[in-house]
């Protein structure tokens, strides 16, 4: 049995372009930032646990976190896609993107005595361009056991959490993704030298995270070794053969090197693969939607929908699409899927007043693109 905690945030994975000049981003903290720091406790959060966080039963300790976390007026955090922080220092600032909200949850949670491991979604739940660098969204996320339950706390914003293929991983896993994050904010930044530190102690905390072997093959063709590059390409998806961005990357580094076969043969690979992936349609249901292409986005989400029917993201998308049609039947009746299909009570509240709303004869809604708020980071170059 399961619950879920959803606050108003988001873990990332990032994807970094080697094909261009990255535009200017706040790069990490400048000096190196030891393992034991990444999930270490402030004397401030430890007097902040006492004074708001009682003993009690295991729940009630888990809601009294969250609520001081929060409440305004208590911790009151805020979410800023900026940079990734410690547990430590996201609390000083009281802000911080979802993987260092996560790392900041888990650490104060253990210190009130609950017991956290983390989850690691391996499908791309959406992308974004911000000039020279391709944001491949993937997610992370807590949870904690009590009793017979497990309650997941998820730091992602009003999306379905019936994920395809969550994975429990280790604290290794978790410390790795905290430096592979850094090093793709360094390749946001123009500082790729940086960006090839950070990634190393990523796969140093854990030689297994394809998601930095992949990060660093653009890292490497960045600085102009090719031959590194391909390795580390390769060997991410020895690692995990259900991601596919090393092999685009590949075919990227192929087809600049004049190696015209491979790449062609990768990209057929690859492309294979993205039209079996629902939020392949889905990214294209956006492209296709913002070029005013209305009718080629709903073809596209309805091949997204029948991939995952049970998705209410899934649902609303398309629904949204018909309504923005003028196609009302089939508006209302993808809206009350996405419903029928949601398991957050508080998208539930909310598609149902857009589901009055629309059968009142009330405005067309406003398309809702997918939130981008700060994920892990997995780097995979825009093909030219």
């Amino acid at each position: 049995m399961s619950r879920i905690i959803t606050a108003a945030l988001l873990t990332l994975s990032l994807a970094a372009v080697a094909t261009a000049q990255a535009p200017a981003a706040p790069a990490p903290e400048s000096a190196p930032i030891p393992r034991e720091e990444v999930l270490r406790l402030s004397p401030q959060m430890k007097a902040f646990l006492a004074d708001n966080v009682a003993g009690g039963s295991a729940d009630l300790r888990l809601h009294s976190l969250m609520d001081a976390l929060f409440e305004r007026g208590r911790l009151g955090v805020s979410y800023s896609n900026v940079r990734t922080t410690t547990a430590a220092r996201t609390f000083e600032l009281k802000s911080g993107n979802c993987l260092s909200f996560t790392l900041m949850f888990a650490a104060m949670a253990r210190h009130v005595g609950l017991e956290v491991r983390f989850r690691e979604v391996g499908e791309v739940l959406s992308w974004d361009q911000r000039g020279a660098v391709l944001l491949n969204n993937k997610h992370l996320y807590a949870e904690v056991p009590i009793g017979r339950e497990v309650v997941a706390v998820d730091f992602i914003p009003g999306a379905n959490k019936r994920y395809r293929r969550p994975r429990l991983v280790g604290e290794d896993r978790v410390i790795a993704h905290f430096y592979s994050n850094l090093g793709a904010e360094s390749l946001a930044a123009g500082e790729p030298e940086r960006a090839l530190a950070e990634l190393q102690r990523a796969i140093a905390t854990d030689e297994t995270f394809g998601w930095a072997w992949s990060n660093l093959g653009v890292v490497y063709r960045l600085l102009g070794h090719p031959e590194q590059a391909e390795r580390a390409y390769l060997e991410a998806f020895r690692l995990d053969s259900t991601d596919v961005t090393p092999l685009s990357n590949l075919a990227n580094l192929y087809a600049g090197q004049g190696k015209a076969r491979r790449a062609a043969r990768l990209e057929r690979r690859v492309e294979r693969h993205r039209r079996r992936n629902p939020f392949y349609h889905y990214r294209l249901s956006l492209q296709e939607s913002a070029a005013g292409r209305t009718k080629a986005a709903i073809a596209h989400m309805r091949r997204a929908v029948r991939r995952v029917p049970d998705d209410p993201r899934f649902r609303l998308r398309l629904a949204e699409l018909y309504h923005a049609a003028g196609r009302q039947s089939r508006a209302e009746r993808s809206l009350e899927m996405a419903l029928h299909h949601s398991s957050d009570p508080e998208t539930e509240e909310r598609l149902g007043r857009l589901l009055e709303q629309w059968r009142s004869g009330g405005a067309r809604s406003r398309t809702m693109a997918p939130s981008q708020e700060g994920r892990g980071k997995e780097a995979s170059d825009v093909p030219r």
